[in-house]
């Protein structure tokens, strides 16, 4: 490990000591994206306690389509395409922080499944 890498995880690992209410913010906002991505219809796969949530296309084309589109009304998503991933698997992968607000979850949830039900409608 380079003394750079180290001292980076040296600072993380006491801030981490020092803000515990960080991570539990952290699991707390994971929890509640997967739960209104669930209750939205979109597919996480096997998601479960981490902040980094997929949303399964399942066609690369569309899963760019769809990034663009989130891009377009202020959401940026990396989407995971083939050969990455199987094709049947494309993905949007969504990070969760602690700095995200409910609000910010909300909107992202609800314009996913929106701009989503347009891809598959054909617009």
């Amino acid at each position: 490990m380079t003394p750079s890498n180290a001292a980076a995880s040296l600072a993380a690992l006491r801030q981490m000591r020092s803000e515990p209410e960080l991570f539990e913010r952290l699991h707390r906002h994971s929890r509640f994206f997967l739960t209104q991505a669930v209750e939205a219809g979109l597919d996480t796969g096997d998601s479960c306690d981490t902040p980094v949530i997929p949303c399964i296309v399942g066609d690369s084309i569309k899963t760019l389509k769809l990034s663009n589109a989130l891009l377009a009304r202020g959401i940026n998503v990396n989407p995971i395409l083939y050969p990455a991933v199987p094709e049947d698997q494309a993905r949007l992968r969504f990070f969760v922080t602690s700095c995200h607000t409910e609000d910010q979850i909300r909107y992202t949830v609800k314009t996913t499944a929106e701009e989503l039900a347009l891809l598959e409608e054909g617009h």
